[in-house]
């Protein structure tokens, strides 16, 4: 069980939400794994070889409420050094210091009762998306591409991860070596996709299975998207 609680109208989650505007453009700035949408994902398949490769899909356990506050502070400063002044709105102590007090405020009542919340970001905190995927970028860069296997590649969505890895890898292998990085941050391996191989030039055919049937998808290469 998790901990949601509401934090829309509380005293921080204005605040919150501007250092979360803020910090928004800097995701993918610790490693470029992290996905802003789908025309982001086209790209990273036609720069991929997926070549005699499986689909796996990792799930992340409730992300948000095992984020180590202190790490994503930590996550967060890693990202600001790198900002210009211009783009915080102040000084660079004061915004880490603002994004801390919005982190640790974590009050809710329940039953008449008041609570704080002490461990994990609070689910409606418009800063625990962006957090948590620096977060998760700081493991992504230090510890999970040395435990993922060679000639693999490694895509993620907030707490969705899709890896290419070579036909027959020991996926219960992987499974383990990621979980044993940090004993909050574990992952799940999803069953949707179960294969995906390259037909043709251009073309990535993929057998996607639902329950007990299945839907055959061909997704060309490139996609026309309108451009923003």
């Amino acid at each position: 069980m998790r901990p949601i609680t509401s934090g829309i109208g509380s005293a921080p989650y204005h605040l919150a939400k501007c250092l979360a505007i803020a910090l928004s453009g800097t995701m993918g700035i610790i490693c470029d794994s992290h996905l802003r949408n789908a025309n982001v994902l086209i790209r990273q398949l036609q720069n991929s070889s997926c070549k005699n490769k499986e689909l796996v899909s990792f799930d992340v356990k409730s992300l948000f409420t095992n984020v180590p506050t202190d790490e994503a502070i930590q996550a967060a400063e890693r990202v600001v050094s790198t900002m210009d002044d211009s783009l915080l709105l102040l000084p660079e102590r004061d915004f880490i210091e603002l994004t801390k007090m919005c982190l640790n405020f974590g009050s809710f009542e329940f039953a008449g009762e008041e609570y704080q919340q002490v461990v994990g970001l609070a689910m409606s905190s418009p800063l625990s998306p962006v957090l948590s995927c620096l977060y998760v970028e700081t493991l992504e860069k230090d510890r999970y591409r040395n435990r993922v296997v060679r000639h693999s590649t490694w895509l993620r969505y907030v707490d969705d991860v899709l890896v290419f890895v070579p036909r027959r890898s020991s996926l219960c292998q992987m499974l383990m070596h990621l979980n044993t990085v940090h004993a909050k941050i574990q992952f799940t391996i999803a069953t949707l996709f179960d294969t995906i191989w390259t037909a043709g030039q251009g073309i990535f055919a993929v057998r996607v299975y639902l329950a007990h049937d299945y839907l055959l998808r061909v997704w060309p290469c490139v996609i026309p998207h309108p451009q923003y």
